[in-house]
């Protein structure tokens, strides 16, 4: 994989950090793409079962906020950015 190609977050290593796409219809508060990203360290590939409030119906894995060490879960096809840091 190439540094700063776009990807989906199932084609992320666990250990990689990334920045995600918005998803149309889930814009809002994200900034839009020329605002600030967070950087995100994947944790997880596939996450059997959703974190405790979340109702997913479809396959997610598990990500970490490198900077509040805050945790995501992220779909399996979710539009990634793979970072070279």
């Amino acid at each position: 994989m190439n540094p700063n190609e776009k990807l989906t977050f199932s084609q992320l290593s666990v250990g990689q950090k990334f920045i995600f796409f918005s998803s149309p219809g889930d814009n809002e508060g994200h900034g839009g793409f020329k605002g600030a990203h967070n950087v995100f360290e994947k944790t997880e590939d596939q996450v059997l079962g959703p974190r405790p409030g979340l109702m997913y119906g479809i396959s997610h894995g598990r990500a970490v906020n490198i900077e509040s060490r805050s945790t995501s879960d992220f779909p399996l096809s979710m539009s990634v950015i793979l970072l070279a840091i």
